[in-house]
């Protein structure tokens, strides 16, 4: 269309290649329809994508449609998994975004972030400025499957989102959490513990009834996996 190579965010929906046409050529990235479709069908291009792309002017409709077809979107997706402790996310962190794995753990240890932390989310306490814990945040970054924008997304943003989302699940249990006689913290802490013993939901269940008995009778936990 253009020999302008600056990069604009487009939106292609799911739809046919007719839509696809038209929102690109509403986006100046084709000159012409028809033509546009002409192609996909004569090579057999025609299984293109959904999502958020990054296209300029200059592309052409080869290029273009070579990224729809491939799903090259500008979104990116980083899942994390269940279990996953604050070393795994810190390497996925690297894998998947401009970050390095020394700025995640560098961050983890910044006291004045922490403090930013501590004083926005109600779940996070002076507890885990504990000495004797190796990262605070551990056991706080709810795992799951976060989209972004690109890989330059900040540490800080996708903290931001894992800890949003925790809020968002710790809150169905706040009355309960503030009426039990175990701090926010223990009650993390048990539950990362419980999970790394067992395998599924029945087990989480019986393995968290051993650790209560144990603690009301003032017995160690007993448990292996905390000297992992």
């Amino acid at each position: 269309v253009s020999n302008d190579n600056t990069l604009k965010e487009v939106t292609i929906k799911a739809g046919s290649i007719n839509s696809i046409a038209n929102t690109l050529k509403e986006n100046n990235l084709i000159k012409n329809i028809t033509i546009f479709k002409v192609y996909t069908k004569l090579t057999n291009k025609t299984n293109l994508k959904a999502g958020t792309y990054n296209f300029s002017e200059d592309m052409g409709v080869k290029k273009i449609v070579d990224l729809l077809e491939e799903g090259k979107t500008s979104e990116n997706n980083i899942t994390f998994k269940e279990g996953i402790n604050v070393r795994g996310i810190a390497k996925l962190i690297s894998e998947k975004t401009n970050n390095s794995y020394e700025s995640v753990i560098s961050l983890m240890n910044d006291n004045s972030y922490i403090d930013e932390l501590i004083s926005k989310y109600w779940f996070l306490t002076d507890d885990i400025k504990n000495s004797k814990i190796y990262y605070s945040l551990e056991g706080y970054l709810f795992p799951d499957t976060y989209r972004f924008n690109s890989k330059d997304v900040t540490v800080e943003e996708i903290f931001n989102k894992m800890l949003d989302q925790m809020e968002k699940e710790l809150n169905k249990y706040k009355k309960q959490i503030e009426n039990s006689k175990y701090s926010v913290h223990e009650l993390i802490t048990l539950a990362s513990i419980t999970q790394s013993e067992g395998y599924n939901e029945d087990d989480f269940k019986n393995i968290a009834s051993v650790f209560y008995n144990r603690l009301k009778t003032g017995m160690a936990l007993g448990s292996c996996v905390t000297s992992y």
